[in-house]
């Protein structure tokens, strides 16, 4: 009778678990049916890093310019342009060419920020593994490693990649580099033994990460995650969160857009009345006035 390997544990401190909570002991030596692999596969889905929607470059870029303070510097600019259409007014071309070149000089820097941020998730998918070692019906196999699932059993050795999040049951004389995670040059030795449960991610050393090295030695071992569920597809998570979602820097620049249009309109509806009344100046430089201010506001 083939008994399946099962995920029978709920807890998350797969670190801390007996593996038999993890595997059964005759499923460590044949490993789950390939029904049941298919099965999983459809139900959790491939492991692999999502990237999500691609964005083109050019709406990266397009992007930048949607905030409210960057469109009043925009109106700012065409305004200290056009105002010499008035009779006795020369256009402020110097004026126009700078508040552009600062617009453009934020767009460029937001640009490089968003656009090396959709880099870095296409870099990472790039970094795992292309197939894995597998043990199905008792058979190792190499497979696609996007068709591992939870629960599979995986043979590692070294210069392999590690194809996902794994936990080991058997290993000799292993050590992973982990510098794609991590940044540290030197391998970290890996070993099959329970480890408490408040055990920093760093120190657990009966895991292995996917996108990581096998620099030395060999192992075995029963994947736990998967995909966008590993610690790098967390990250990758992060990264794509962080360039979807506004900085609280963003949220408080649309603010400070906001105050200043009130201001602008504040001032003109102060000054153009006064000024008019007492017969200082024109609309042309009352408005210019109100639009200068407005500008020198601007950190």
């Amino acid at each position: 009778m083939v008994i399946l390997l099962v995920i029978k544990t709920k807890s998350r401190i797969i670190w801390a678990n007996q593996i038999g909570t993890l595997t059964t002991t005759i499923g460590q030596r044949i490993g789950l049916r390939q029904k049941e692999a298919e099965a999983r596969l459809l139900k959790y889905g491939a492991n692999e890093i999502q990237v999500g929607k691609k964005i083109s470059p050019f709406r990266i870029f397009a992007e930048q310019f949607k905030s409210l303070l960057v469109i009043i510097l925009i109106m700012a600019a065409i305004v200290s342009y056009v105002i010499g259409i008035f009779p006795g007014q020369e256009p402020r071309v110097v004026d126009s060419l700078l508040i552009l070149l600062i617009v453009l000089a934020n767009g460029i820097f937001g640009f490089l920020q968003n656009y090396k941020a959709e880099k870095s998730i296409e870099a990472l998918r790039r970094l795992v593994a292309p197939r894995a070692k597998v043990i199905r019906d008792g058979l190792v196999q190499e497979i696609a490693s996007r068709n591992l699932v939870k629960g599979d059993i995986v043979l590692i050795e070294e210069g392999d990649e590690v194809p996902a999040d794994v936990r080991l049951i058997e290993s000799k004389n292993l050590a992973v580099d982990e510098s794609s995670l991590t940044g540290e040059s030197e391998s970290v030795e890996k070993e099959a033994k329970i480890l408490k449960e408040d055990i920093p991610l760093v120190e657990r050393r009966n895991l292995l990460f996917m996108t990581t090295v096998v620099s030395r030695g060999k192992g075995r071992a029963v994947v736990v995650e998967t995909g966008m569920n590993t610690e790098v597809g967390k990250i990758a998570e992060e990264i794509r969160e962080s360039k979807e979602r506004p900085t609280s820097f963003q949220l408080e620049l649309n603010t400070l857009g906001k105050k200043i249009t009130y201001a602008v309109i504040g001032i003109i509806a102060l000054i153009l009345p006064v000024q008019f009344l007492i017969g200082a100046a024109d609309f042309a430089t009352i408005f210019l006035t109100a639009i200068a201010l407005a500008v020198a506001s601007i950190p």
